[in-house]
């Protein structure tokens, strides 16, 4: 039970059609977030079999049970928080969402920054951005419907979330270059994926 029997602990990427890993892994943080095994059981029971990731991603994007948690459930994949019921932490044991990591952003004063990013319905992306030390950003995004997103400095454990459409006062280290994550996921019914920008403007 504590050699890493279970499937869930080594997921690297999360989708849920036809993954059952996956899918255990996110009712074990449903369950977390205050969902009961009754609940579980229940959702199961009443969410029938899709033959298709068309099906399955137009069913699960109407769902109000699973969308508000999607976004959740991603970050703790990351922060790798997700326990079983008695308590007991569900290791990654690949190493959680992988991340693509980005060139040194390097502006001059006033300067702007674009990024543009894709995401597919149900899935999740980890973007790293390394900010030239000294130098203070303003950070936003442009994302289409059913995008979220979140950002916190590497290696720290509070993650910036909230309005799509607010911005957030990045600063990087005085003498050393700062990597800033962004997660970025999406819950909506969209067979193309979705596309995003991360936008900054250097403020210091």
């Amino acid at each position: 039970m504590n050699n890493g029997l279970y499937p869930e602990e080594y997921q690297k990427s999360l989708a849920l059609f036809k993954n059952d890993d996956a899918a255990a892994l996110f009712f074990h943080f449903a369950d977390g977030a205050g969902w009961s095994p009754a609940d579980v059981s229940n959702w199961v029971k009443t969410h029938a079999n899709k033959n298709s990731y068309d099906e399955e991603r137009q069913a699960l994007s109407g769902d109000a049970k699973i969308v508000p948690l999607w976004h959740k459930f991603n970050l703790a994949f990351v922060d790798n928080t997700i326990k079983y019921p008695g308590g007991q932490q569900i290791l990654n044991r690949l190493g959680g969402l992988p991340g693509t990591v980005y060139s040194v952003v390097d502006l001059a004063p006033g300067g702007s920054y674009s990024k543009t990013f894709g995401v597919d319905s149900f899935r999740a992306q980890r973007l790293v951005f390394p900010i030239r030390a000294g130098q203070s950003m303003r950070v936003s995004t442009e994302l289409e419907d059913g995008i979220e997103w979140s950002i916190r400095k590497a290696g720290t454990t509070t993650w910036n979330s909230g309005n799509r459409g607010r911005s957030v006062n990045i600063a990087a280290a005085a003498g050393s270059n700062t990597n800033y994550e962004i997660v970025v996921s999406s819950t909506s019914n969209d067979a193309g994926g979705f596309y995003g920008k991360v936008l900054m403007s250097r403020t210091a």
